[in-house]
């Protein structure tokens, strides 16, 4: 998908049951990764914090940004899709 600012308006959210409920700014696509980098960097610091009083919590949270990524990817791939 090219986002480029010649776009009027994509399609940001999509919901089964209403359809397209959220439209915005070609530069508003990039909100979803942008996001995704931020929860990376928090849970690094917060894994980090914790590794040397628990391992165990430590690697669980690396596993849970495992969980979240994939359905971050299943998202932004939707959205692209969509709006394809």
């Amino acid at each position: 998908m090219n986002v480029s600012p010649d776009t009027p308006v994509i399609f940001l959210h999509y919901n089964i049951i209403f359809g397209v409920d959220s439209v915005g700014e070609w530069w508003q696509i990039y909100f979803p990764p942008l996001i995704g980098v931020l929860v990376i960097l928090f849970n690094c610091l917060c894994s980090l914090a914790v590794y040397f009083y628990d391992k165990f919590l430590a690697r669980l949270l690396n596993a849970w940004i495992l969980f979240f990524h994939l359905f971050l990817a299943i998202g932004i791939a939707l959205l692209v899709r969509l709006n394809s």
